[in-house]
């Protein structure tokens, strides 16, 4: 039970739960109903034969054949279980069980805030180093294209005017002595020489006067720095336009006056118009597309047609969080599986981003993070025409729009892989695999690095509508020469242009020092290990949700046990023998609290008897009464009837210390006793009923594992944690785990009678049987236990004499000095397990003590 407070909690009161918690039950895909059942049924015989010392569960379909427990005790006492939530409530399958963090609400909401906030520095330290590297560098290139473009235009022209002079030098040589980059330099003469050089230079390879080209370079030189102005003061007038120019990495439209097509029209470029530019170019052993004109919104367009062989890839890796547009329309012939664009075409087969549309114009969005989807999947729209998509992943998850209008979300995930194998964007190819590819127009494609919120999606989308499907006039771009040289040199071809490899070197000091601290701090975050929750499998208040137990009712008796078959209902309570028949009702919770109460009161007949009877059994191998679980008829009666009386007065006069009563048994002179005895005792009583000896008794599994490991020095005893399978490894038994089904269970602690995970198990059983002679004899643990305690004497053992040794051997094993025969016996079996040995490396010893352990001595308790 928990405090009133809902804002406290008591963890410890809560695994105590799992006694109730680990009900014995079948989860899977049976009667639900039947399943509730049966686990208050399993939760009733834990608490009777636990805790009350009686079978309870007889009762469950007729009264007890023998002890005074009726059917209407039992579903008194079902009707308190059934109003306790042990599955969150029947769902089809396997039940899962009800996990509870073990920390109080203010700590839990406090480590959420946490793991909030790491989670959005990573995203915008993602969205950051993204793009910071293009932005200076764009910086940087502004200011060459504004500043520079004079000085090295007219360097250029003066070598191209020079081309009949015998004694012009080479262009090397001619940009060192102008004190400019040689590579910079050649590519100014190779774009001024290309057959139809930009419309804004054509001017000045055209003047004859030196004066008159000046003149027209200094014109240029304002122009171009203009224009940068211009769209600087564009992309910063409002947040929304500086989220879009921040983001943008690519943008792909039909319109572009530069697109560049081959003899046969296949384009073999597309120019991207983001800030930094990565042209779509075809791949190898597939064509380009091909340039065409489509009726978008009633009016002719130019369109990019993929017919189902083109392939455009642009070098750029997905962005884990982003948004993704498009104007597209597929073709009505098109076959199933064609993917618009994909950045997921990987032989690992990570998939980052796909868009699968259908010949109708249905949609399906393949995101996808290490595994885990966040795909989307929409019908065709009313008509097949040109659509406007958008898609954006992040932290809300995955949202698909069509021509503005929301048409599906995905929750799945917050990201999407960025495999960093897959280093392009496929336009109008297969993802991975064979699936064929797309067939259709494509008008425009955008990609953002950040979700557009949405201001930013609608101011977006609008600029789409307005481009394609309103009227031509309102959105027809004017041709502007020296517009069309600025974004000349803004691309690739720029002679200003470096590769990326190259650009981090050209940044400041104190920029590429930020990125070092971003990145360090990133890789911190991204290594950080999630905050360790606390869980148990418990019980809570309230009846499964769902059911007819929901919140906290009375029981229906299930005639003859059948849950299918209810009868009249009786109130919440305790059997009637014990607790009389005047008994208060239980109007508030599931009855938990109540019926604590009354077990644990001073003048309860059985539960302090069962308990001092249990902690009997534990230092003398059986209880005073030795059906520990049934002190009802068909139990046997205690040997000791006025001693287990007295034991359970001083256990309630100790306020139930379970370590009080440790203490008094074990300072007892009976628990003090030898466990051999004379004839006459032994002839008088030889079941060792009246305790005239000290019953001897072997070890539990648990401490012969654990004693193996401590006497090798191998033991492991720090408290807690999670538990383990391998009996090697060298941590306490406790942590051994044993699994109810078996397929996990190591096989240790049932070859030495551990107990049955799967069932309440009043005493263990203590066998003798060649497995366990054989485990001793042969493990390799035992091999390095051996090995261990050889070392260990070697090392403590301040003598090289042999029977010092071995002295030292029975005190470390056993605790006693050795007898003159047994060191007699000692030394020879060292002398003969080292024969033929190597005497060297302590195999003679390690054999004698695999001897010594295997002894009855060391597994059993005299």
């Amino acid at each position: 039970m928990q405090p009133a407070d809902p804002a406290l909690i008591d963890a410890e009161a809560l695994i105590a739960t799992g006694m109730l918690a680990i009900a014995d039950f079948v989860p899977g895909d049976v009667d639900k109903q039947q399943m509730i059942a049966d686990y208050v049924n399993d939760q009733i015989d834990v608490v009777g034969r636990a805790v009350l010392g009686l079978t309870l569960v007889c009762a469950r379909c007729h009264d007890h054949k023998f002890d005074p427990i009726t059917t209407d005790d039992y579903y008194s006492l079902a009707g308190i279980f059934f109003s306790t939530r042990l599955v969150p409530g029947p769902v089809p399958g396997n039940t899962p069980l009800v996990r509870v963090p073990l920390l109080p609400a203010a700590e839990l909401q406090a480590i959420a805030a946490s793991a909030e906030r790491d989670k959005q520095r990573v995203s915008q330290l993602s969205q950051e180093l993204a793009v910071v590297v293009d932005r200076e560098y764009l910086a940087a290139l502004e200011r060459q294209v504004t500043t520079q473009s004079k000085r090295d235009l007219t360097a250029a022209l003066e070598f191209i005017a020079a081309a009949g002079d015998p004694n012009r030098p080479e262009p090397a040589a001619f940009a060192v002595d102008r004190k400019l980059d040689a590579a910079m330099l050649q590519r100014w003469i190779a774009l001024l020489e290309q057959p139809e050089p930009p419309a804004a230079l054509r001017p000045l390879l055209a003047a004859a006067d030196a004066d008159l080209r000046d003149g027209q370079l200094d014109e240029l030189q304002v122009q171009l720095a203009s224009i940068a102005g211009r769209r600087r003061t564009n992309a910063t007038s409002d947040s929304v336009a500086q989220f879009l120019a921040k983001n943008e990495i690519l943008q792909f439209r039909a319109d572009d006056r530069r697109i560049a097509a081959n003899e046969t029209g296949s384009v073999t470029r597309w120019p991207d118009r983001a800030a930094i530019p990565d042209d779509a170019v075809p791949v190898a052993n597939a064509p380009g597309p091909v340039m065409a004109t489509a009726l978008i919104g009633g009016h002719q367009r130019r369109v990019v047609r993929f017919q189902g062989e083109s392939v455009l890839q642009a070098p750029r890796s997905v962005p884990p969080v982003g948004s993704f547009l498009a104007v597209f329309r597929p073709d009505q012939a098109a076959p199933a599986g064609g993917r618009l664009i994909g950045w997921e075409d990987s032989a690992t087969g990570q998939h980052g981003l796909g868009l699968m549309p259908d010949a109708a114009g249905g949609l399906h969005a393949i995101l996808r993070r290490a595994g885990a989807s966040g795909d989307v999947v929409v019908s065709a729209p009313a008509t097949p025409e040109f659509q406007r998509i958008t898609l954006t992943w992040g932290a809300d998850g995955v949202a698909l729009f069509r021509n503005g209008e929301p048409v599906g979300t995905n929750k799945g995930i917050d990201a999407v892989s960025s495999d960093p194998t897959i280093r392009a964007l496929t336009i109008g190819g297969p993802g991975s695999g064979g699936s064929p590819r797309f067939r259709g127009d494509l008008s425009e494609l955008r990609v953002y690095s950040a979700p557009l919120d949405e201001a930013a999606r609608m101011r977006v989308e609008a600029e789409l509508r307005r481009r394609w499907f309103d009227a031509p006039g309102e959105s027809t771009d004017a041709i502007d020469p020296a517009s069309d040289l600025y974004d000349e040199l803004f691309s690739s071809r720029s002679p200003y242009w470096v590769a990326e490899a190259e650009r981090l070197a050209r940044l400041s000091p104190e920029v590429r020092e930020r990125l070092t601290a971003w990145r360090d701090e990133l890789e911190s975050l991204q290594k950080k290990p999630a905050a360790e929750i606390p869980r148990a499998v418990v019980v809570q208040e309230g009846g499964p949700p769902g059911t007819k137990h929901e919140g906290f009712n009375d029981a229906q008796v299930y005639i003859r046990g059948n849950p299918a078959n209810p009868g009249r209902t009786v109130p919440r309570g305790f059997p009637h023998a014990l607790a009389g028949a005047d008994q208060p009702p239980i109007q508030e919770g599931s009855g938990r609290r109540e019926l604590v109460r009354w077990l644990t009161r001073a003048d309860h007949p059985l539960t302090a008897r069962v308990m001092v009877n249990r902690i009997w059994q534990h230092h003398f191998g059986e209880g005073l009464v030795r059906t520990s679980t049934n002190f009802g008829v068909r139990g046997e009666l205690p040997s000791h009837p006025e001693l287990l009386d007295y034991l359970a007065q001083r256990f309630i006069a100790s306020g139930w210390s379970v370590k009080a009563m440790h203490r008094l048994i074990v300072l007892s002179s009976v628990y003090q006793q030898s466990t051999n005895s004379t004839p006459a005792a032994l002839a008088a009583d030889p079941e060792n009923r009246r305790l005239a000896r000290m019953p001897r008794r072997r070890l539990e599994a648990e401490a012969i594992r654990d004693s193996l490991l401590a006497v090798s020095g191998r033991l492991d005893p720090t408290p807690g944690g999670p538990g383990f399978l391998e009996a090697a490894v060298p941590r306490r038994t406790l942590y051994l785990m044993s699994v109810r089904t078996g397929s996990k269970t190591a096989d240790f602690n049932s070859l030495f009678d551990g107990p049955d995970g799967g069932g309440i198990i009043e005493r263990r059983n203590q066998s003798i049987v060649a497995p366990q002679a054989l485990y001793l004899l042969n493990d390799a643990l035992l091999d390095e236990v051996s090995a261990g305690l050889a070392a260990r004497v070697a090392r403590e053992v301040d003598s090289v004499r042999d029977d010092d040794r071995i002295r030292g051997l029975y005190d470390i094993a056993f605790g006693r000095p050795p007898t003159a025969a047994e060191i007699e016996i000692g030394l020879k079996l060292v002398a003969d397990s080292e024969k033929g040995a190597d005497s060297a490396a302590g195999e003679g010893w390690t054999r004698y003590c695999r001897v010594i352990l295997c002894t009855n001595e060391f597994v059993y308790v005299d």
